[in-house]
């Protein structure tokens, strides 16, 4: 009952997702394979970025306004399909050009650290969306949705995380059931369902906002579980025209930073 009561107090304004985006999603790239070529170096002879050497017009890369996005893994083939609107983890102030391929410390600018770090997991491809803002939009901010499977961790240093912003979100923000289920998993491979070899409780919810502040959520259910040695994962389900998405988020309740074992199911 206590972590019904505590999810209770979420459902209401402070998770409601960020207002509906009023122009429509930028894509890039082509939509195969193509991988290193679509990689966020933005040459061109505009300096006008954060950087503050002039080298963002030399074919380096733009330094990231919060910090990079490390993606790493067997399956690293980034694709332009996704769009920001659907079933996916949604990255606040983030564009395609803050991620790179690499580990952390063999960024493409050592002036500027990793702050999200991606391992790509399975076969599936990761695949993203970036909406770019249109130029003076008021509040106003690139977002990058990420679809796939993955596991994220959360490297920011600031003491409340208050650089990052990850949302777990539906199709168009459609509203949606919100799932939270304490167990224990046997291993941090394959679907994250069928993982978990003991469930204690399970708790549900409507969401009519269509989206969930992932570390927000966490913070609130390490209340009651932090030093419990527990798994939680978190749920979203949407019904849509092709059938149920859902979008998973598991974490273990020990871990010292925020990291997420992210799983997407698009019919």
């Amino acid at each position: 009952m206590g972590c019904r009561n505590l999810l209770g107090g979420w459902f209401g304004a402070a998770l409601i997702g960020a207002a509906a985006l009023a122009t429509p999603p930028s894509l890039f790239g082509g939509g195969g394979d193509e991988g290193i070529d679509i990689l966020p170096f933005r040459g061109g002879g505009d300096a006008s970025g954060s950087r503050s050497d002039g080298a963002a017009g030399l074919g380096v890369p733009e330094r990231p306004a919060i910090g990079w996005i490390a993606v790493h893994g067997k399956t690293v083939k980034l694709d332009a399909n996704g769009r920001p609107d659907q079933t996916g983890l949604l990255l606040h102030s983030h564009s395609r050009t803050d991620l790179f391929v690499g580990t952390v410390g063999s960024e493409p600018d050592p002036f500027a650290v990793t702050t999200l770090d991606l391992l790509t997991k399975g076969p599936r491809k990761l695949i993203y969306g970036e909406f770019v803002p249109a130029k003076n939009a008021l509040g106003g901010e690139p977002l990058l949705n990420l679809n796939g499977r993955f596991e994220l961790a959360v490297l920011d240093d600031s003491p409340d995380g208050s650089a990052e912003r990850l949302e777990l979100i539906g199709r168009e923000r459609k509203p949606a059931v919100l799932t939270v289920m304490v167990g224990h998993r046997s291993t941090r491979n394959g679907a994250i369902g069928p993982s978990f070899t003991q469930v204690d409780s399970t708790v549900t919810d409507a969401l009519p906002s269509g989206a969930i502040d992932l570390l927000a959520l966490r913070e609130a259910l390490l209340v009651d579980h932090a030093g419990s040695g527990v798994d939680i994962a978190i749920v979203l389900s949407t019904t849509t025209a092709r059938g149920v998405e859902e979008a998973w988020a598991s974490f273990h309740a020990d871990d010292s930073e925020p990291r997420f074992d992210v799983e997407i199911r698009i019919p």
